[in-house]
C-alpha cells in the first residue's frame, strides 16, 4: 500500500517542485476521488490548496494544515512530519501548532528514538534550543540508562541560558537548571579513584568536566568550580577522570584558577613546571599569558618579582628553554612600564635572546614588542649589537641566511620609518635585494628565508615610494615602485616553491598596478576552499566589480569573476551545512565544549560581512554584463560578523604604525557603513530593472519601504566616506538621485486615488536636474582631462596603462550610465501606457532625449579614453620601456626620453618610473639577480596583457540601447 501511495504522490511533487500549482491540485483532487487517505497525501493536498490563487482555496489549505498538526492521534510518520514543516515554513504560519508537531510525535511513540532524535536535529538547525532541550528530554524519557542523553540535556539546558531572545527570567531558569544537573553528575562520581567510573548520570569523562567547568565559571559558581577541580578526590589532581587526559586537566584548572584570580595559586603551578624536565609545553605558555594579562591590567598586583624569581630560577635549571626565555623578556617589558625595572636589564635580555634564538625565523617577532617600549638610542644600540654578533660569527653567517634576516627585519622596523625621506628606505632595499641576490646565487630554492628577504626588501621600496614631497605623493613614483617589488616577488616565486604570504602581497600589487588578469592567476594559486572564503577570499574579491567585472584570459586559461563569487558564496552554504553535521556529530562524540563553538561558528556564518560582500559584488557583475538575475542572494540589513582576515600580509613594521597591508588596499576598507549604502544603491539598481521588466509585480510595499531608505543616502555618505571611495561617493550620491525620481513615479502610479503632485514634483525636478548635472560635470571632466594623472600608468607623459583607480571609476560610471538607462526606458515605458490620469512624474520626450545623448557622449569619451590607452600600451617599444623601469635604466638621467626601448622622445609629465636615481639604484640591484632579464621579460609581457585585459574589458562594457 505504501508503494501505491509512493506512485501517486511523485507527480504531484514535481508539480509542486516546478510550482505548478493548478496540475498539483488536478493530482490531488484525482486521487483523493480514488480514496487515497495516507496523512502524507493530505499534507501535500492541504499545502497545494494553500498555493492557489483564489481566496477560498487558499484559507482551507491552510486550515487543513493546522487541523493535522493538532490532530489526534498525532502525526508520527517522519516524512509527513517533514512535509507539514516545510508547508508551514513557506507559508509562514509556523506558529499555529507547527511547534508542537514533533513534541507531539515524540509523545504519542515515546519508544521510538528515532522521531526524538530527528526531532533534535531539526531544532538544532532552527538554533530553536527550547525545541532541543525538550527533544533531549524526550530522549532521557525514552532510554533513562542512556549516560550521553544527560549531558545532551544539560547542554540544550546552557545553550539556553545563553540565547539573547530569551527571556531573562527563563535564561536565569535554565542556567540554574544546567548548574543543578551538573552538581548531581559531580556528585555522583565514585569516590575510590582505583575504582572504575561510575554509571548513570555521574561524570565520566574529560569532555563532561570541560562542559562541568564552562557551565560553573559563566553561571557565576567559581568557587565550587575551584574547589573540585584543584581539592577533589573524585575530579581533581588524585582522580580517574585526571589519568585519562592530565593535560586537558591541567588546562581546566588554570582556566579556574584564572577566573578565580587565585595569582599565588598559578605561580605555585609556574615554580611547579619550570622545574620539570621539559618545561616548554602549552600549560606553561598558558601561564605566562594569564600572569601577564593579569599584571598588565591590575595596578595593585605584587606577583610579579615573583614571577621573575620563579623565571630565574627556571634558567638556571635550563637556560636554553625558549619558553623561559620569551617569558623573561615580556616580564621586563611590563615590568619596564611600570617602571619596576631599568631599560638596560630589558636591552641585556633582548640581546641575550637574539643570540640565542637568532637562528630562528620567529626571533624578530618575539623580539618586536618588547623593544618598543624603549627608546631609540636603545633599539640603535640592539641593532648594532646584532650587527657586531654576525660579523664576529661568520660560520653562523655563512651557515643560515636567518640570522641576517632577523637583523634586516630589526633595522627596518626601528630605523626605516614612514616620515623619513625616500633614499634612505630605498638605501637600505638596496642592501636587503644584495643579500636576496647572494642567497640566490648558493642556492637555487632560497625557501622562507629567501622569501621572507623580497618581501622586505618590497616593503622597504614601497615605503620610500610612499615619501611625500611638499605635501604631494609622486604617483609616477609609486606605479615604478610596484612594478619593481611585483617583479621581485615574481622573481622569487619562480625560484622558489610557494610562499602564501608572497603569493598574497603579490595579488594585492599587481591589482594595484591594473593587472587584474595577473594578480587572478596568483590569487589562484593560493588555492582557497571552504571556510577559507570567509578570511581570505577578500583579498582578491574586494571591489572585484567595479575593477574586472568580465570574462577574460589569464595565463592558465579563462578567468570569469562571476564564477570566482559565486563559488565563494557557495563556499558558505556549503561550510555551513558541514557545520550543522558536525554539531550531531559533535553530540555523539561527547565534544560538548566543540559543539559550543561549532554552533557560535555558524552563527558567525549566518551573518558573515564577507558573504554579504560577495553578494553585492556578484549583483553589480551582473548588472555591468547584462545578466538577469533571477535568484538574488538576500542580503542582511542587521548586524554581521567580519571574520576577514588581513594577517595574511607581514607587516615587520612597529606596531604603532599603519601595518603594511594599509598600502596595498584597493581605496577604504570596507565595512558596516559600506554595506550598508551598497544594499539602498543595490535595492535601487533592482527596482530600475522590475520597473522596466515587470512593472505589473512590483509590490507597493516594497516602493515604499524603499523610498523611506532613500534619504538616507546622503547622510550615510557623509558619515561612511572613510569607507568609500571617490567614485563610490559620487555614483551612489547619483544613484540616489535616479533612486528619488523613480520612487516618486512608481508611488503616484501605485497609489488610488492619485494624489495631489504639487508637493513632490519640486523634488522630482531637483532630482532630474541633479542628474543632469552629474552627466554634464562627467562629459567636462573628460573634456579637460582624458587621463587622470593619478589613476593611469604614463611613460614619457604618455598614458599607456590603467591603475585599478581608473578601471574602479571607469566600471562605477558605466554601472551608472546602464542604470540611467534603464531609468529612462523605464518612463518611455511607463508613458506609453494609457491611464484616466498622466502621471506629472514623467519626463518630457526632449527632456529623456537631452539625458539620453549625455549617458551616449559620456560612454563615448570613456571608451575613447580606453581605446586610446590601448593603442599606446601597443605601440613599439613600451615592453622593453616596461624592463628598463624595472631595472631603473628610464631613472638614471632626469631628463630621460625613456630608455633605449622608450615609445617617444622628449621629456613629459609622468615619466614611468620617476624618482631619479631612487629607482634607479634599486633596479641595478634587480639587474644583478641570476637571470633577472629572462625573467623581467616575462613579467613585464604578463603584465602588459593583463591591461590589454582590463581595457578591453571597459571596451566590451556597453550601456544597453532599450527600445
Amino acid at each position: 500500500m505504501a508503494d501505491v501511495s509512493e506512485r501517486r504522490l511523485r507527480p504531484i511533487q514535481e508539480a509542486v517542485e516546478s510550482q505548478n500549482w493548478k496540475q498539483a491540485l488536478q493530482l490531488c483532487e484525482k486521487w483523493h476521488k480514488k480514496g487515497e487517505k495516507s496523512d502524507r497525501f493530505q499534507a501535500l493536498r492541504a499545502y497545494v490548496l494553500a498555493k492557489q490563487q483564489d481566496t477560498g482555496s487558499t484559507r482551507r489549505g491552510r486550515d487543513e494544515i493546522v487541523q493535522l498538526c493538532n490532530r489526534s492521534p498525532a502525526i508520527t510518520d517522519l516524512d509527513t512530519i517533514y512535509q507539514i514543516q516545510n508547508a508551514l515554513n513557506d507559508l509562514g504560519i509556523e506558529d499555529d501548532g507547527g511547534r508542537r508537531l514533533w513534541e507531539r510525535a515524540a509523545a504519542a511513540r515515546p519508544e521510538d528514538k528515532e522521531i526524538a532524535v530527528t526531532w533534535l536535529d531539526e531544532a538544532i538547525n532552527r538554533c530553536d534550543w527550547q525545541s532541543a532541550q525538550k527533544a533531549t528530554m524526550a530522549l532521557r524519557r525514552s532510554s533513562p540508562k542512556e549516560h550521553d542523553y544527560e549531558f545532551w540535556s544539560i547542554l540544550m539546558c546552557y545553550l539556553l541560558y545563553q540565547d539573547q531572545s530569551v527571556s531573562e527570567k527563563e535564561k536565569n531558569m535554565f542556567g540554574a537548571l544546567a548548574y543543578r544537573l551538573l552538581a548531581k553528575a559531580a556528585e555522583a562520581v565514585a569516590q575510590d579513584k582505583e575504582e572504575l567510573l561510575s554509571a548513570g548520570k555521574a561524570i565520566q569523562s574529560p569532555e563532561e568536566l570541560s562542559l562541568l567547568v564552562r557551565v560553573y565559571l559563566n553561571t557565576g559558581h567559581v568557587g565550587e568550580a575551584k574547589d573540585l577541580l584543584m581539592d577533589s578526590k573524585t575530579l581533581g589532581p588524585q582522580s580517574a577522570i585526571f589519568k585519562l587526559d592530565h593535560d586537558l586537566h591541567r588546562l581546566l584548572q588554570l582556566e579556574v584558577l584564572r577566573a578565580a584570580e587565585d595569582w599565588p595559586a598559578i605561580l605555585t603551578e609556574l615554580r611547579s613546571a619550570v622545574q620539570e624536565p621539559s618545561p616548554e609545553n602549552v600549560q606553561t605558555s598558558r601561564m605566562f599569558d594569564m600572569l601577564l594579562e593579569a599584571g598588565e591590567q591590575k595596578d595593585n598586583l605584587n606577583f610579579l618579582s615573583e614571577m621573575r624569581e620563579i623565571l630565574n630560577d627556571g634558567l638556571n635549571v635550563h637556560s636554553d628553554s625558549r619558553d623561559l626565555r620569551y617569558g623573561m623578556i615580556r616580564l621586563l617589558q611590563l615590568q619596564q612600564a611600570r617602571d619596576r625595572c631599568t631599560a638596560d636589564e630589558l636591552l641585556g635580555a633582548c640581546k641575550q635572546y637574539f643570540v640565542s634564538r637568532c637562528e630562528q625565523l620567529s626571533c624578530f617577532d618575539e623580539l618586536q614588542s618588547p623593544l618598543e617600549v624603549l627608546d631609540a638610542s636603545f633599539q640603535q644600540e640592539l641593532i648594532e649589537y646584532a650587527g657586531d654578533h654576525m660579523k664576529s660569527n661568520l660560520e653562523l653567517a655563512a651557515a643560515s641566511t636567518v640570522p641576517l634576516l632577523n637583523a634586516l627585519k630589526l633595522e627596518y622596523c626601528f630605523l626605516i620609518t614612514p616620515n623619513m625621506a625616500a633614499q634612505p628606505a630605498r638605501d637600505f632595499g638596496c642592501k636587503v635585494v644584495g643579500a636576496y641576490r647572494d642567497l640566490c646565487i648558493t642556492k637555487r630554492d632560497s625557501g622562507e628565508p629567501g622569501a621572507q628577504l623580497a618581501m622586505l626588501a618590497s616593503m622597504a621600496l614601497l615605503r620610500g615610494s610612499q615619501a611625500v614631497q611638499e605635501g604631494i605623493v609622486d604617483c609616477n613614483l609609486q606605479n615604478g615602485s610596484h612594478l619593481q617589488a611585483a617583479f621581485l616577488l615574481h622573481y622569487c616565486l619562480k625560484r622558489s616553491r610557494d610562499s602564501y604570504p608572497t603569493l598574497v602581497v603579490l595579488t594585492r600589487l599587481s591589482t594595484l598596478l591594473g593587472a587584474i588578469s595577473f594578480s587572478a592567476t596568483c590569487f589562484k594559486r593560493l588555492s582557497i576552499k571552504n571556510l577559507q572564503w570567509e578570511n581570505a577570499g577578500h583579498l582578491f574579491l574586494t571591489r572585484l566589480s567595479t575593477i574586472h567585472p568580465h570574462r577574460s584570459k589569464d595565463i592558465e586559461g579563462t578567468f570569469d569573476p562571476l564564477q570566482l563569487l559565486d563559488l565563494a558564496v557557495a563556499a558558505n552554504a556549503k561550510s555551513l551545512r558541514s557545520v550543522k553535521r558536525l554539531i550531531m556529530v559533535g553530540l555523539n562524540n561527547k565534544s560538548y565544549v566543540n559543539v559550543m563553538e561549532t554552533i557560535a561558528l555558524r552563527d558567525d556564518l549566518k551573518r558573515s560581512f564577507s558573504k554579504q560582500m560577495y553578494c553585492i559584488e556578484s549583483a553589480r557583475t551582473k548588472r555591468l554584463r547584462h545578466i538577469l538575475d533571477s535568484e538574488k542572494e538576500s542580503v542582511l540589513a542587521a548586524l554581521f560578523v567580519d571574520r576577514r582576515d588581513f594577517s595574511f600580509i607581514p607587516s615587520f613594521g612597529p606596531s604603532s604604525h599603519k601595518p603594511f597591508s594599509h598600502y596595498l588596499e584597493t581605496g577604504p576598507r570596507p565595512k558596516d557603513g559600506w554595506l550598508r549604502v551598497m544594499k539602498i544603491c543595490g535595492a535601487i539598481m533592482d527596482l530600475l530593472e522590475e520597473a522596466y521588466h515587470e512593472p505589473q509585480t512590483i509590490a507597493p510595499n516594497n516602493v515604499q519601504d524603499l523610498a523611506s531608505v532613500i534619504p538616507n543616502i546622503p547622510k550615510l555618505l557623509k558619515a561612511f566616506s572613510e569607507q568609500l571611495t571617490n567614485s563610490e561617493i559620487s555614483n551612489c550620491n547619483y544613484q540616489y538621485h535616479l533612486g528619488r525620481a523613480l520612487t516618486l513615479r512608481l508611488l503616484y502610479h501605485q497609489q488610488q486615488p492619485a494624489p495631489a503632485p504639487e508637493s513632490h514634483k519640486a523634488d522630482f525636478d531637483n532630482a532630474i536636474q541633479s542628474i543632469q548635472d552629474w552627466l554634464n560635470a562627467t562629459l567636462e571632466n573628460f573634456k579637460e582631462r582624458p587621463f587622470n594623472h593619478s589613476t593611469v600608468i604614463s611613460m614619457v607623459g604618455t598614458a599607456i596603462a590603467p591603475t585599478w583607480e581608473y578601471l574602479h571609476s571607469a566600471f562605477s560610471t558605466l554601472e551608472s550610465l546602464q542604470a540611467t538607462a534603464l531609468f529612462l526606458a523605464g518612463q518611455a515605458k511607463a508613458s506609453k501606457t494609457k491611464t484616466k490620469v498622466k502621471n506629472p512624474f514623467t519626463l518630457p520626450a526632449d527632456q529623456a532625449k537631452g539625458i539620453r545623448e549625455l549617458v551616449e557622449q559620456v560612454e563615448k569619451d570613456m571608451h575613447d579614453s580606453a581605446r586610446t590607452m590601448k593603442a599606446n600600451l601597443n605601440a613599439s617599444g613600451v615592453l622593453g620601456g616596461m624592463v628598463d623601469v624595472v631595472f631603473g635604466r628610464r631613472a638614471e638621467n632626469e631628463g630621460s626620453t625613456g630608455g633605449s626601448h622608450g615609445p617617444g622622445q622628449g621629456q613629459g609629465e609622468g615619466k614611468f618610473g620617476g624618482g631619479g636615481a631612487v629607482t634607479a639604484s634599486f633596479g641595478k640591484q634587480l639587474e644583478k639577480l641570476p637571470d633577472a632579464e629572462t625573467v623581467a621579460e616575462e613579467f613585464c609581457g604578463e603584465v602588459r596583457q593583463s591591461w590589454e585585459d582590463a581595457l578591453d574589458g571597459v571596451l566590451s562594457v556597453r550601456v544597453k540601447r532599450y527600445k
